[in-house]
């Protein structure tokens, strides 16, 4: 009874899921067109490639956090827990902009020039996946109190949120108006998630000056790579952006050894 009632309320989750998924292909077929889906199906894959990359910094909090969530009284936990995400999120951050510094040069070489239109596409797909990253964590908590219903319910309401959006937005924004959609649909379960974070009491807080901060020293090396540096030619931008690359990664680095140090030899 306890692993149905944990499982049962992911099947119409699952299918919320791939609504949300689908919903904007489907919709700018019908009212743009084929080539419009494929430069938005294409922008949309480079873009969840931070999924991928994140996926694996998530394999060092899952086991982690069920251990600490077992063993550790509350204060240990949360102590624990807290230090644990936030470091995380520093590497999630990592992810995001080394991913947008490279995906213009990385959409025109393995996909050609006629999908450049792709590349704004791909920038704000991946600051979605990012968004969800954050929010994901707050996934484990609810999971620890064997409440399913609440994420199911909520990955429901964000799909028909972004159902509805999509019907008044692609018609008028084309492709761009869905990606807002997506960024959107993710804000809003962020923000849903949060305010119920009193439904469960694992909840753990999110260092907001830290991530603020970091975006504020980090996102001009993007800015920089993106708008200023376009010489014409695909070998020197991608060197010159490699540079910013070094000098980003090497920032990042040095503000956060001590964080590298607990996270991956503590």
């Amino acid at each position: 009874n306890t692993i149905l009632k944990f499982g049962l309320p992911f099947i119409p989750a699952l299918i919320a899921a791939w609504v949300l998924n689908m919903s904007d292909r489907a919709m700018i077929d019908r009212y743009l067109g084929l080539e419009e889906v494929g430069v938005y199906s294409l922008g949309y894959k480079f873009g969840s490639i931070f999924i991928m990359a994140s996926s694996g910094v998530m394999l060092i909090f899952n086991p982690l956090y069920y251990k600490t969530a077992k063993s550790l009284s509350k204060n240990e936990y949360y102590n624990y827990i807290y230090i644990l995400k936030n470091n995380i999120i520093k590497f999630g951050l990592f992810i995001l902009i080394s991913q947008l510094i490279f995906l213009e040069e990385a959409i025109f070489i393995f996909a050609g020039s006629q999908y450049i239109d792709s590349v704004i596409i791909s920038q704000v797909c991946a600051i979605s996946c990012f968004v969800s990253f954050i929010g994901g964590f707050m996934n484990y908590y609810f999971y620890q109190e064997n409440n399913s219903l609440l994420i199911s319910g909520l990955i429901m309401c964000t799909a028909i949120f972004n159902l509805v959006l999509n019907m008044f937005f692609i018609p008028i924004f084309g492709i761009m108006g869905a990606i807002i959609v997506t960024l959107l649909s993710f804000i809003v379960s962020f923000i849903l998630i949060i305010s119920l974070k009193n439904k469960t009491s694992y909840f753990v807080n999110y260092n907001w000056i830290s991530i603020s901060k970091d975006m504020l020293i980090y996102f001009p090396f993007f800015l920089v790579s993106n708008y200023l540096v376009d010489i014409g030619s695909i070998k020197m931008d991608l060197l010159m952006k490699l540079i910013i690359w070094l000098l980003f990664a090497s920032l990042f680095f040095v503000r956060n050894k001590k964080y590298i140090y607990e996270l991956f030899y503590k």
